[in-house]
């Protein structure tokens, strides 16, 4: 099995770094006028409206919102959420280079001449091949319908559940209803997981299990990783914790780049732990049907 492990740091080179950040941008005006909206001024993170208030001209929200999500994708902002809005901040290094990248859109040309590492060393290594044989690493995908604290969802056909989204917190205490769980785990800054329990059945055992969600989300968002956490570094995160099973849920659809990464840290826990990994993600569909099979649970939730 095969990974990749970059090494290289997005903003190691100023002048390259630069050229990543107008490419990134493009052609797009509606990305430009975007990007210009959430640097124009202000230090506190920034939602939807504020961006769209800032705008010079009327684009339609939901674009909007998928410039910001792009932006976020490749960390020229990152999330910073005020209560219950989606809001963003900029980065520090973007923020300081504002101007540079403003001229440089408006010089293509002058965008060409620039002398990059990559283009005067064209072979530095900006990536390493990690190999690690299978028969080292014991994981498995799991779906929320093979986990024993979650055996009713296996009567509830997705086509059956409404897809109409919890608030995270919401979503949080109904699943802590489900498996029985009674300790308080309150959000903070530093925190590794949502929820951490030794209370789930799998197998007709029980397991330790450690559990990140990711509440509504953005009408027809994909999850990806870099949406996950300040840094994008929640599933990171969610890994350090001493688990048996790791889970991502998210009220929309999940992209694969999650998976992939889950897929990845669970070789790497799997061989450092010499013990098997278990781990899921619990999609929109999904979470209706957890909803729909323990409606009770969720009523009661605090």
């Amino acid at each position: 099995m095969s990974r990749r492990v970059a090494v290289v740091d997005q903003h190691a080179n100023h002048e390259e770094s630069i050229e990543r950040i107008v490419k990134i941008l493009g052609r797009s005006n509606n990305r430009w006028d975007v990007f210009e909206a959430m640097y124009g001024g202000g230090k506190r993170p920034k939602t939807v409206d504020d961006v769209c208030n800032k705008l010079p001209r009327k684009i339609p929200r939901q674009s909007v919102v998928n410039e910001l999500v792009t932006l976020c994708d490749h960390r020229l902002i990152t999330r910073a959420d005020k209560k219950a809005q989606k809001a963003y901040l900029k980065d520090d290094f973007v923020k300081a280079n504002r101007k540079e990248i403003i001229r440089y859109r408006n010089n293509p040309d002058k965008l060409k001449q620039i002398k990059t590492k990559r283009k005067n060393l064209p072979d530095i290594i900006e990536e390493i091949v990690v190999k690690i044989p299978k028969k080292f690493s014991q994981i498995r995908r799991l779906t929320i319908d093979e986990i024993d604290s979650f055996r009713k969802v296996r009567n509830v056909d997705a086509s059956d559940a409404e897809l109409r989204g919890y608030s995270e917190a919401a979503f949080k205490n109904g699943v802590r209803n489900i498996i029985g769980e009674k300790a308080e785990f309150r959000d903070w800054g530093g925190e590794k997981s949502d929820l951490m329990t030794t209370r789930v059945i799998f197998e007709g055992k029980r397991i330790s299990a450690a559990f990140a969600f990711k509440g509504p989300g953005e009408k027809a968002a994909k999850l990806v990783p870099a949406a996950m956490g300040k840094n994008g570094d929640q599933v990171q995160r969610l890994f350090s914790e001493p688990a048996d099973l790791f889970v991502v849920q998210y009220w929309r659809p999940i992209d694969s780049s999650v998976l992939e990464l889950m897929e990845a840290l669970s070789v790497a826990k799997s061989v450092s732990t010499q013990k098997e990994v278990l781990y899921c993600v619990i999609d929109g569909q999904d979470s209706a049907r957890i909803v729909k099979a323990y409606q009770e649970q969720f009523e009661t939730a605090p």
